[in-house]
């Protein structure tokens, strides 16, 4: 089979792509730079340099193509503008050059902050309204960007699904894992509002890959929206700190009053909104860290036949395992094993693996 997949060299992307290789399939990935490619390259993928914002290459990279897995995102701060750019007129490019090339069925990857507002979430359901209003740049053009996905299913013969993941983590993590670890070693430590004991909805990435690849061939998928989560429930602040520690660096957190967090994180945000500057998502980030959102999978598991195969000391444990592989903490923070990280035949096989059994 002949799939595209956007965002090749990211966190997500990048961990579909070795799972496709590893079971023989023809991957293309769409890249922004051939050096971020050149692992997957080395992995037998080929690479269509290109963006997502640009039309003509997202075409180039998706003819012939059967299968469309858009993982193209914007993981950490950017303007309303880039937002935009890349959640919703990139998704609407890759629909278009999905159905010009012949594309069978889109796979688009959301969120879960598709349907955060800033409030306690205990019963996550696809059924559940977007938000009329939403409290940052990233939930709202998710959100958009959806939509626009889904509408377009069944037009021209193609097909269209979206998979909703929560907060993904484990091998590869080269985005909140190294913020976290670098906050950690600060001298304020991980900023903290509340007792950290509210519920965060997990995503372990070889659930998530298990997920992505079932919604390929799901009879029930298009037209649908799935929320995929682990099978265990985390409190925010042990989530993440057996994910620095799993990184070999010791979990230091400081309680800020609500009172001072609220109104920064406000000022922050907004004032990067008027100047037309990156936005910190730090409301984002604050209310996520006082709220709680619990997911059960349900419309997943009996549409698509996910289950998820791996728990959380499983997934730490293999956690720490990547990190020492790139080198450690110190690697980590730097940067390294930023987009596909080489992996032997035997760990590639073992993802492979845990995606199927």
């Amino acid at each position: 089979m002949h799939i595209l997949v956007t965002g090749g060299t990211g966190f997500i992307g990048g961990a579909v792509t070795r799972h496709l290789l590893s079971r023989g399939d023809q991957v293309t990935i769409l890249a922004r730079s051939a050096g971020k490619a050149a692992a997957a390259a080395a992995l037998g993928a080929r690479v269509a340099l290109g963006d997502v914002r640009d039309p003509a290459s997202v075409a180039l990279a998706a003819a012939r193509c059967e299968i469309v897995i858009h993982a193209a995102g914007v993981p950490r701060p950017a303007s309303w503008r880039i937002f935009r750019l890349v959640h919703v007129q990139g998704t609407r490019n890759v629909i278009a050059a999905a159905r010009a090339g012949g594309a069978r069925r889109v796979v688009h990857v959301a969120s879960q902050a598709v349907i955060f507002s800033g409030v306690d979430l205990l019963d996550m359901q696809e059924s559940d309204r977007y938000p009329t209003r939403f409290i940052d740049p990233y939930s709202a053009t998710k959100a958009e960007g959806e939509q626009a996905a889904l509408s377009e299913n069944g037009r021209g013969g193609l097909e269209v699904t979206s998979i909703r993941p929560a907060v993904v983590w484990g091998r590869g993590d080269t985005t909140v894992l190294p913020i976290m670890a670098r906050l950690a070693r600060s001298p304020m430590g991980i900023p903290m509002c509340g007792d950290g004991k509210n519920f965060e909805a997990t995503t372990h990435i070889e659930n998530l890959v298990q997920a992505i690849v079932l919604a390929i061939a799901a009879p029930a998928a298009p037209g649908r929206a799935y929320l995929i989560g682990d099978a265990f429930r985390v409190g925010w602040k042990e989530f993440l700190a057996r994910q620095v520690e799993a990184a070999d660096v010791r979990p230091r957190f400081t309680r800020i009053p609500k009172s001072l967090a609220l109104p920064a994180a406000w000022m922050l945000d907004n004032a990067a909104t008027m100047l037309a500057l990156p936005v910190s998502l730090a409301r984002f980030g604050l209310w996520n860290s006082m709220t709680s959102r619990i997911i059960t999978s349900t419309r997943a598991r009996d549409e698509l036949g996910y289950l998820p195969r791996i728990g959380f000391a499983e997934g730490i444990a293999d956690l720490h395992a990547w990190v020492q592989e790139i080198g450690g903490a110190a690697a980590l923070m730097r940067g390294a094993g930023r987009g596909i990280v080489m992996q032997s035949p035997a760990t590639i096989s073992r993802s492979a693996d845990a995606s199927h059994r």
